[in-house]
């Protein structure tokens, strides 16, 4: 027969913890999810990025460029990611520090500013189509950005970033060009 105990508030603190340390915060423990973010037309390939956990995904086109959300309400942050010619100019603040991060396969700086809201991080990606034909598609540049209020979002962010990749859309009429050739070239 098992007796009633009432747990130290010790026990219950480490029980915590440890639930929290093995995976049960949301991220550590949920299976990788690939998010595909629609192209940006004239022949442009899909941008593809594997996260962890569950992600809302919304993406407004502009006249010239998309620019991609991504959002983790239950983790806290978002991530943004612009594709067009005309990216934002960085407003660099004081508080202002700078880091290398991989974005694909490409080393880029990112502006790193942190508040009482959190972490914001952005980037320019330039030459991230090189190689892809079709209007305009080779000069796109990537604006990144990441908002977050909790260390591990950010960090899963930043490993995710490395992820970020480019997929051709198959047997996909190039909008603008007329032909069904491939729009990439090595």
């Amino acid at each position: 027969m098992m007796k009633n105990t009432l747990l130290s508030p010790t026990a219950v603190l480490c029980f915590a913890l440890l639930v929290h340390v093995s995976g049960a915060s949301g991220m550590s423990n949920s299976v990788p999810t690939e998010y595909v973010l629609p192209p940006w037309g004239n022949g442009a390939p899909e941008l593809v990025i594997t996260l962890q956990g569950k992600w809302e995904q919304k993406t407004n086109k502009g006249p010239d460029f998309n620019l991609h959300w991504l959002s983790s309400p239950l983790l806290g942050g978002s991530l943004g990611v612009y594709v067009g010619r005309h990216p934002q100019k960085i407003e660099t603040a004081t508080a202002t520090t700078r880091t290398n991060l991989v974005v694909g396969s490409k080393q880029v700086v990112f502006f790193v500013t942190l508040s009482k809201d959190g972490q914001h991080a952005e980037a320019i990606v330039d030459d991230f189509f090189k190689g892809f034909t079709g209007l305009g598609v080779s000069s796109l540049r990537l604006h990144v950005t990441i908002n977050g209020n909790r260390r591990e979002f950010i960090d899963s962010v930043r490993l995710a970033l490395k992820t970020l990749k480019l997929r051709q859309v198959a047997n996909k009429v190039p909008e603008n060009t007329g032909t069904n050739a491939p729009s990439y070239q090595p």
